[in-house]
């Protein structure tokens, strides 16, 4: 079954037809009609867009800052800039597919300041605890994933004993 189609693709196939048509002048007034309706509706489109930018990038930014509140501002706030840089669209008529694209990178973008934070957060803490550096065989049986657990959790502990935060590679 097929939509129906949306008013703005109906006037943008009737302003087509009437274009086509090529009678201009007998036309004007409804040409000229379609074309603001669509002017309208696109910017419409792009209003809402920008404000879904705008609250996706501050809930994001929101949430980090309570998430990592003591995180010295400025590391803080150098962490958090490219996500925050997707709010900067200094065109006043930035195409709708820029606003979008941006959009699609919210969620990516705040996972890697969250990342970035974490490991600021951590900083002269964090202790990686390489696996493949502890256990070097294949396991190849559950008491062979004991022994390699149990040495995994040595070295964490050991870590941990000594006030570290441990990431395990």
């Amino acid at each position: 079954m097929q939509a129906s189609p949306t008013p703005q693709s109906w006037a943008a196939a009737r302003l087509s037809d009437l274009l086509g048509a090529g009678d201009y002048l007998t036309h004007a007034g409804e040409i000229r009609t379609l074309t603001n309706e669509l002017e309208t509706a696109r910017r419409q489109a792009l209003d809402d867009l920008r404000r879904r930018l705008t609250e996706g990038v501050d809930a994001h930014v929101s949430r980090l800052c309570e998430e990592f509140g003591e995180v010295d501002e400025a590391p803080r706030a150098e962490a958090l800039r490219p996500l925050t840089g997707l709010l900067a669209l200094d065109e006043p008529q930035v195409p709708v597919e820029v606003v979008e694209a941006r959009l699609a990178q919210v969620g990516p973008m705040a996972e890697k300041a969250r990342r970035l934070l974490d490991e600021l957060a951590a900083a002269g803490r964090l202790v990686e605890v390489r696996v493949d550096e502890i256990v070097r065989r294949t396991v190849e049986s559950e008491a062979d994933l004991d022994e390699a657990l149990r040495a995994i959790r040595g070295v964490a502990l050991a870590a941990l004993n000594d006030a570290k935060v441990v990431r395990l590679r």
